[in-house]
């Protein structure tokens, strides 16, 4: 029979051991927990003028790319406004963010139906990046992808360096969260998660 004491005892260590870092978060990354997705941790990372933002669980990874902002402006896994872009890995694609106003409204117009009120398909973002504003968010990567201390951290960001060597100017489309180098037909669930292990080659 275990007493009251090493009850407790086992339960905070059972815990304890079920919040352990994945292998691709950082050291120095901040612990947190949630109802919904339990333990998850956060950090930041200086990249040239501009900062990285993550907040991961053990099956996904969300960055956020500023090119504007130093990490000292920035709050540690949550979203902060500014030029640069967004990425989740299970989703893998870029969502371009602080370049133009969007909103739920905006989206909604670019959305078309047919005569049954069924949905068709999405135009076209109404709005185009430079070569300049996608040459500063890949030099960001580029410079982060030198600070980034885990296996799991340089893969993602060079997931997003090699997205951004796609996007062509006026050639983004319209998602609910914003602008994107995603494309009808794209499906980035098929793609290998840059985040998860198996993905990591040795």
């Amino acid at each position: 029979m275990i007493k009251a004491g090493h009850g407790h005892f086992l339960l905070l260590l059972m815990l304890a051991l079920s919040g352990c870092a994945p292998p691709g978060v950082p050291r120095d990354a901040s612990r947190h927990w949630s109802l919904e997705e339990g333990s998850y941790w956060t950090w930041k990372r200086p990249a040239n003028s501009g900062c990285l933002s993550w907040l991961a669980v053990k099956d996904w990874a969300s960055v956020q790319l500023l090119v504007d902002k130093p990490c000292e402006t920035v709050p540690e896994g949550g979203f902060s406004g500014g030029k640069g872009l967004s990425y989740f890995s299970v989703e893998d694609h870029l969502i371009f963010n602080g370049y133009w106003p969007w909103s739920p409204e905006i989206y909604n117009k670019l959305v078309v139906y047919d005569d049954r009120g069924m949905f068709v398909r999405t135009l076209p973002c109404p709005n185009s990046l430079t070569q300049d504003e996608i040459a500063k968010m890949q030099a960001t990567a580029v410079a982060a992808a030198a600070t980034a201390v885990t296996k799991a951290e340089k893969q993602v960001i060079t997931r997003i360096s090699a997205r951004l060597t796609r996007v062509e100017r006026n050639a983004l489309s319209a998602r609910q969260e914003g602008c994107s180098d995603w494309h009808d037909g794209e499906d980035g669930r098929q793609q290998v998660d840059p985040w998860k292990p198996e993905s990591q080659s040795s």
